[in-house]
C-alpha cells in the first residue's frame, strides 16, 4: 500500500560530514542475538523453530564484512566508534528492563551472550554501551556522552533493522542528530522486514546509503584530533571556604554566539514575582517579616536587569525561552505531588500564571 504521506516532506539532509562530529554505532552484534548457537538462536533451536531465524543469521553473515570495513575506515580517521549491546549491568540481572523481563530476555553482564562477535569486537579504548531495552537512548546516558564529545552525525549499523536499529535511529533524530543508516551493514528477520524498516525511517535528517558510499565520505575526512586532557591549572588566590578554588582556575568565559545562545527565564510570573502575588501574600499571612521584605526588594531590583537581558537577546536574534510554573490543565489535576501538598497550585488561566 502506498504511503499517503509520501512526497509531503522534502529531504533536509544538509549536514557536511566531518570526522570531528561523526560517530559509528555498531548495534547488538553479539552472541545473544547475532549467533545461531547462543541466546535467541539456541532458544529457537530447542523449540524446533530455528528455520524461522535462518534469514536473520544469514543476514548477519552478509553484513559482517561490511561492518568490519566500516570499522577499519572509521578507525583509520580517528572517528569515534561506539559498540551497543544488550547486557544487564549486574550478574543476577536485577536491573533488567520490564520489556525484557516479561519476554524472558536476560543477558548477564559476564555471560557469553553479552560478548560481541569476534569479527566486530571493540578494540583499545572504544566505548561500550550496555542497555536492557530495544532503544539505547531512553535506557542509557549515550546522548550525554555524544554531546560531551561534540557528536552531531551518527552512522548506524547492526541488528535488527526494524527493531533496535530503528529505535536508535528514531530517538537520535528526535534528539537532533543527523543519521546515516548503512543499508548493507544492517540485518533484519527477513529481507522484506529490512526494506520496510528502511522505508519507514528515511526522510528529514535520516538518510540511507551503502558501505561504499560511507567509506568514500570517510576517506575525504581529515583525521580527527582529540584534545589532550590537561590537569587543572590552579589559582593564585583561593578561599578557605572553597577548597576547590585552590586547585581549579577561574571559570572559562564563554564566547556567546546569538545563533547558539538561549536566554532561559524561569518563573518570571506574578505567582512569585509580584509583591501582591499568591506566594508573597501567603508568606505575609504566615507571619513573614523582614526577610520577606528583603526578598521583595531584591525581586524589584532584578526585574530591570531581566528586561535589559530580554532587549539585548531579542535584538541580537538569540532564542528566548520562558519556563513558567503552572499546571497544563485548566482544572489543575496534573499538579505535582510536592506543590499539591503545599497547596501551591497555579491554574493555567489564573492571574498567578501571568508573566
Amino acid at each position: 500500500m502506498k504511503d499517503p504521506f509520501e512526497g509531503m516532506f522534502e529531504a533536509s539532509w544538509d549536514h557536511e560530514l566531518d570526522s570531528g562530529d561523526t560517530a559509528l554505532l555498531v548495534i547488538d552484534l553479539q552472541y545473544f542475538d547475532a549467533h545461531p548457537d547462543w541466546g535467541e538462536g539456541l532458544t529457537a533451536r530447542r523449540k524446533g523453530v530455528e528455520h524461522l531465524f535462518a534469514p536473520m543469521f544469514e543476514g548477519v553473515e552478509r553484513i559482517l564484512p561490511n561492518v568490519q570495513r566500516l570499522l577499519d575506515g572509521a578507525r583509520s580517521k580517528g572517528i569515534e566508534v561506539i559498540h551497543v549491546r544488550v547486557a544487564e549491568l549486574t550478574r543476577d540481572c536485577r536491573d533488567v528492563g520490564l520489556k525484557q523481563r516479561v519476554r524472558g530476555l536476560f543477558v548477564p553482564s559476564d555471560s557469553k551472550e553479552a560478548e560481541f562477535l569476534p569479527e566486530v569486537r571493540p578494540i583499545e579504548d572504544e566505548i561500550v554501551i550496555n542497555k536492557s531495552s530495544s532503544g539505547v537512548f531512553p535506557w542509557t546516558n549515550l546522548d550525554v556522552i555524544l554531546r560531551a564529545m561534540g557528536m552531531r552525525h551518527l552512522v548506524m549499523t547492526g541488528i535488527s533493522t526494524g527493531g533496535c536499529v530503528e529505535s536508535a535511529v528514531r530517538d537520535a533524530a528526535d534528539l537532533g542528530y543527523f543519521v546515516t543508516v548503512v543499508d548493507d551493514a544492517c540485518a533484519d528477520s527477513s529481507p522484506g522486514a529490512h526494506r520496510g524498516a528502511l522505508e519507514r525511517m528515511v526522510g528529514g535528517i535520516v538518510r540511507s546509503t551503502d558501505t561504499d558510499a560511507v567509506l568514500g565520505e570517510f576517506a575525504s575526512f581529515e583525521p580527527r584530533m582529540v584534545p589532550e586532557m590537561c590537569p587543572p591549572a590552579g589559582a593564585d588566590n583561593w578561599s578557605d571556604d572553597d577548597p576547590y578554588s585552590a586547585i581549579f582556575g577561574a571559570p572559562v568565559e564563554p564566547v556567546l554566539d546569538p545563533g547558539r545562545t538561549a536566554l532561559l527565564l524561569m518563573n518570571c510570573q506574578r505567582f512569585a514575582g509580584d509583591a501582591h502575588g499568591k506566594l508573597i501574600s501567603r508568606a505575609r499571612a504566615a507571619g513573614a517579616g523582614e526577610e520577606l521584605d528583603d526578598f521583595v526588594r531584591r525581586t524589584r531590583e532584578t526585574i530591570p536587569v531581566i528586561e535589559k537581558l530580554l532587549r539585548v537577546c531579542r535584538s541580537a536574534g538569540a532564542t528566548v525561552v520562558h519556563l513558567p510554573q503552572g499546571e497544563a490543565l485548566a482544572d489543575g489535576r496534573d499538579l505535582g505531588a510536592n506543590r499539591r501538598s503545599r497547596n501551591l497550585g497555579i491554574p493555567r488561566d489564573s492571574e498567578s500564571a501571568d508573566f
